[in-house]
């Protein structure tokens, strides 16, 4: 943007300069025959340079469209991707948040699983050590139910 600016401001300083040497060719002394010729010479040189002036101008204000459409152009681009960093940085925030949320999971599912055995082996324990009374008891409940 720095840039963009100098380069404005040297552009008007060229349009002044242009502008200041056009109107000192205009005001040439005429106190003198010599003179009065050589300002008539001057002013129909500069008649025929001034389209060359003027084209020049208008070629210098063409670019000066160009470099304030590229500035403009490239600040945009920084805006985006300015926002588009701000949100690659959310992402990366709610990825590690669910990253963190899927290793709590898969500890709880751990700790489940583990209780789970620990019940199991629980159970087969006490079924060993009932087993064979159970099934005696269960053998003379059964025959007395009726269905």
């Amino acid at each position: 943007m720095q840039r963009c600016q100098k380069f404005k401001s040297t552009f008007k300083n060229t349009l002044s300069y242009l502008a200041i040497m056009m109107k000192a060719t205009t005001t040439l002394p005429s106190s003198t025959k010599y003179a009065s010729i050589h300002a008539m010479r001057t002013l129909a040189n500069m008649s025929a340079n001034s389209d060359g002036r003027d084209t020049y101008a208008t070629f210098l204000e063409v670019q000066m469209g160009k470099v304030t459409a590229a500035c403009e152009t490239a600040q945009r681009q920084g805006e985006r991707m300015d926002m588009l960093e701000g949100q690659v940085t959310a992402m990366q925030e709610r990825i590690a948040g669910l990253t963190q949320l899927v290793k709590l999971m898969q500890s709880y599912t751990d700790g489940q699983e583990q209780e789970g055995l620990k019940t199991r082996e629980r159970m087969d324990r006490v079924e060993q050590r009932v087993g064979p009374d159970m099934e005696a008891m269960l053998r003379r409940i059964v025959p007395k139910v009726h269905f």
